[in-house]
């Protein structure tokens, strides 16, 4: 698709070729979708000016040549906050916590059944992240966030302090679009089985 022509006004008779559909009006008309991840799937290379609404989210954003920006003046959230309402086994390895309950999902970051220790960034920019891990007690709890499988972000380790153990981690991140974030697990001795509740949960809420 071609980048934007600036401004044509049409007469009676002119042809409208190609060309012109392409740079004088789809590369300027504000196009509706459902997601952001609609729009992706629609628009596999945007251009620098593009113009979009978003229903999921009730915003408005342009694209600026690397990333979807929001416009000032409508609704800009974008979040999701997800936990296990089933439970995943630690061991003394790090293993990611699987999340098959939404609390919320605005961007569609975030699946229940297919990859569901992710969540996936569809709106590039910067983000506060964390989540909580709730085991029976152990000798020790580590927690840390996961970058596309392979990059860790932050951790936290912290021994024992009573019958249950708990460990929360949160940090701010500048993420691509695409980007994903798992939390992981790990005890310090034998194994342990996450709670199935509110009290082992993941979250990202977009700045």
């Amino acid at each position: 698709m071609a980048a934007g022509l600036g401004y044509k006004e049409f007469t009676t008779g002119d042809v409208l070729t190609a060309a012109d559909a392409n740079g004088y009006l789809a590369s300027q008309v504000v196009m509706v979708f459902a997601s952001a991840a609609a729009r992706t799937s629609a628009i596999a290379s945007p251009q620098e000016g593009m113009i979009s609404f978003l229903k999921d989210t009730n915003s408005t954003e342009y694209y600026s040549g690397a990333a979807w920006v929001a416009i000032a003046g409508g609704s800009t959230d974008i979040s999701c906050r997800v936990y296990a309402g089933g439970a995943t086994s630690l061991s003394t390895t790090f293993a990611s916590i699987a999340f098959n309950t939404e609390n919320f999902d605005t961007d569609t970051m975030h699946d229940n059944s297919t990859n569901n220790s992710r969540i996936t960034i569809k709106t590039a920019g910067k983000y506060s992240i964390g989540g909580q891990i709730n085991i029976a007690a152990n000798s020790a709890l580590g927690v840390r966030l996961l970058l596309n499988g392979g990059s860790v972000i932050g951790r936290i380790f912290q021994g024992n302090s009573g019958a249950t153990e708990g460990a929360n981690i949160d940090t701010i991140y500048d993420f691509a679009v695409n980007d994903y974030i798992e939390l992981q697990g790990a005890v310090g001795s034998g194994t342990a089985t996450t709670s199935t509740d509110q009290q082992t949960n993941f979250w990202a809420v977009k700045l």
